[in-house]
């Protein structure tokens, strides 16, 4: 198994980030089509109010438990709602911008400042994958 160097890894995950930026149109709608989906579910909750959210003023996102185990439930599906959105606020903030910088860099931008962007980036998914397994993990 050949040994490779950092600076090979790099270019190698820049080479790939090239490549998930011109994808086909169809696969970017797609993702960003399942990115809404989730919204409008977790918005869809907000409109469903019975006693508990009353009681808990909208931290519970419409959970129908009265007993104690309901408002455990209840923060934590506002906990998996919270984690969920920051995950796409990290997207839209973190990994958009640095793909860019990745693959499209401006004039002024060196290969320095292209490195860093991708540590960010890889450090933006890693953040990502870290809250989608929270809301996995806090799905009751």
């Amino acid at each position: 198994m050949p040994r490779f160097s950092m600076l090979h890894l790099q270019l190698r995950y820049m080479e790939t980030c090239g490549e998930f930026m011109q994808i086909d149109p169809f696969i970017q709608a797609l993702l960003h089509g399942m990115i809404g989906i989730g919204l409008i579910g977790t918005l869809s909750k907000l409109h469903k109010w019975d006693e508990s959210a009353m009681f808990f003023d909208g931290s519970s996102l419409g959970m129908t438990h009265d007993s104690e185990l309901g408002v455990l439930c209840s923060h934590l599906s506002f906990s998996s709602t919270v984690a969920y959105v920051f995950s796409i606020v990290l997207y839209v903030t973190v990994t958009i911008p640095s793909l860019r910088t990745i693959v499209t860099p401006l004039q002024e931008e060196t290969k320095e400042i292209q490195v860093q962007a991708l540590s960010v980036l890889c450090a933006g998914n890693v953040i990502i994958i870290v809250c989608l397994l929270a809301v996995l993990a806090l799905q009751v």
